[in-house]
């Protein structure tokens, strides 16, 4: 392995814009800043490395490619560096994870190339995943417990531990909706219960949402869903966690919903008829209530299964 980072534009035939080159080994870690204008990169070499787009040169006056050089290079890990997240409400702040001998999440400040902070999760740290709304951030972690842990940032205050998986948590994603697990429940009432400050209306007895719902349920169940399936039963979504305008704690404090962390997860999805022996390589949300999946050489798209 180079260690070669390509930047990659896929609307042009000559579509490779960057090279990034500065990792030894595997690079296993990669994330743009939401701005677009720095790149987080994390290699199995212990490196973390981040790029400056406005550091691109012209490799030759014959090529449209250029090549970047890194604008900070840290090395205070001591294991490989795959989990990378930028924070969401401040925009030169990145957190990294380690490896199985390193275990820590660090964080850095990509303006002045320091440090911030450093925590021992006691466990391989797999993703890192920032919460939009809140001041939080959550880890999946490997050996020994695979656990997912929420942690209050900045404090690092562990609030929740999450436990479930048999092994290492490769990948996390983030939705920002909620789609009802019961074809009883609406579309409108159930993003209701988990949208923070939001008052409750009445729910008539039919809705345009209600009924794309049941047809999209209706629509699933006639399809294969031998290669994807869930593993155990859907439960009914805990009502008496969730606020709602007649409830006295929330007329007392309408402005602080009570916060609901489930401990268990919603659903569990399961390949059974994969021969080989894959884990789940990459998932991602799409807009549309579509959850991709890559397993092996193929990717999935379960369409309104969640």
């Amino acid at each position: 392995m180079d260690g070669m980072i390509f930047s990659n534009d896929v609307q042009v035939r000559s579509h490779i814009a960057e090279t990034y080159k500065g990792h030894s080994q595997e690079v296993c870690g990669l994330i743009w800043s939401a701005s677009g204008q720095q790149l987080a990169s994390g290699g199995n070499d212990n490196l973390l490395y981040i790029w400056d787009r406005s550091s691109t040169a012209v490799s030759s006056s014959n090529s449209t490619s250029s090549t970047t050089q890194w604008l900070h290079r840290f090395e205070e890990h001591t294991a490989a560096v795959k989990a990378l997240a930028w924070c969401p409400f401040q925009g030169n702040l990145l957190a990294s994870g380690g490896g199985g001998g390193d275990r820590c999440i660090k964080f850095w400040n990509t303006h002045t190339g320091s440090s911030v902070n450093s925590v021992d999760t006691g466990s391989q740290v797999c993703a890192l995943l920032w919460n939009k709304s809140e001041r939080e951030l959550l880890s999946s972690n490997g050996f020994t417990k695979n656990q997912l842990t929420l942690w209050k940032y900045p404090s690092m205050v562990k609030m929740a531990e999450l436990t479930g998986h048999t092994s290492r948590v490769l990948f996390m994603a983030q939705w920002d909706r909620f789609i009802p697990n019961r074809s009883a429940m609406d579309f409108d009432y159930a993003h209701f219960m988990v949208t923070e400050g939001c008052k409750a209306k009445e729910i008539p007895a039919s809705s345009p949402s209600r009924e794309a719902y049941r047809k999209q349920l209706a629509e699933i169940f006639n399809m294969n869903r031998r290669i994807l399936a869930f593993k155990n039963k859907p439960p009914t979504p805990p009502l008496d966690g969730f606020l709602n305008e007649n409830s006295s704690a929330y007329q007392a404090k309408p402005t602080k919903p009570l916060r609901h962390i489930p401990q268990t997860s919603e659903r569990t999805l399961d390949a059974p008829d994969i021969l080989d022996d894959y884990y789940l390589n990459l998932l991602d949300w799409g807009s549309s209530n579509v959850l991709s999946i890559a397993l092996g050489s193929t990717v999935y798209l379960p369409v309104g299964c969640f």
